[in-house]
């Protein structure tokens, strides 16, 4: 059985400001909630890196064996006053404590002005994060007046069944990562091993940086693969400057829409 299970974690009330100028930031405790019960926990004390680096986490430490459980650590509102405009973002890490992939993650960011009021909202999206795995998740700022951001909420949720992934029959042969300027391309190519058809075929892609934190992650599909045959595919991820960052990937295979 398919269940969602919410997060939500709360923002600063000072920009970081790249260019030169940084602000102090008073942080505030991230939060999560789980079976509507909400439960306050400290902000992480090591970088998203560190944290992906962790090896010898403990059944105790990680949660139910065979679950996941992704939760909301740092976040961070930016504000990059570039030469052509403004951006202005929201850095949050999300790592999977559980003992078992994640399905699909969501995160969104509501928008707030200096008086508290609703601007907009955004979201990022992440098909799969597995055990152990830390997500350094940006949501941009896509209305107008990007200056009048000076605050944020960060909330999301995540399914709690892994994807089916890597059937049988379905087999990859080769991948590679090459960067086109913003974009980052990963290629490959997936066999049909079986007997018959697959109807549906859908490869996922993720992308990690040199710390082995997973920066993003897209997908692509082909339908009625007949049997005996190759699929040569191609997953294109749109990082923009943090195209820079990518220096990995995984490729995981699903024969399932959902």
């Amino acid at each position: 059985m398919r269940r969602r299970k919410y997060l939500s974690g709360t923002g600063l009330f000072a920009a970081t400001m790249l260019g030169g100028y940084v602000t102090d930031s008073d942080e505030r405790p991230a939060t999560f909630v789980q079976g509507g019960t909400e439960t306050g926990t400290e902000p992480g004390t090591g970088t998203a890196a560190e944290t992906a680096s962790r090896t010898s986490r403990s059944q105790t430490e990680s949660g139910p064996d065979g679950e996941p459980e992704v939760v909301i650590g740092e976040s961070e509102l930016v504000v990059d006053e570039g030469e052509f405009g403004t951006d202005v973002y929201v850095t949050a890490s999300l790592e999977n404590v559980g003992g078992a992939p994640s399905g699909a993650v969501e995160v969104t960011v509501d928008w707030y002005d200096e008086a508290g009021d609703y601007l907009d909202n955004g979201y990022a999206y992440l098909n799969s994060l597995d055990s152990g795995e830390v997500w350094a998740a940006r949501v941009y700022f896509l209305g107008t007046d990007a200056e009048r951001v000076s605050d944020y909420e960060v909330t999301g949720e995540y399914d709690t069944a892994p994807p089916r992934m890597n059937p049988d029959g379905l087999r990859l042969l080769e991948s590679d990562l090459r960067i086109d300027g913003d974009e980052a391309l990963v290629s490959g190519r997936v066999a049909n091993e079986r007997d018959g058809a697959v109807s549906y075929v859908e490869a996922n892609a993720k992308i990690y940086d040199d710390n082995g934190v997973v920066i993003g992650g897209e997908w692509t599909n082909v339908a009625d693969l007949p049997a005996g045959e190759v699929w040569a595919f191609d997953v294109s991820w749109w990082g923009w400057e943090r195209v820079e960052e990518a220096a990995d990937h995984t490729i995981w295979m699903t024969d399932s829409v959902f």
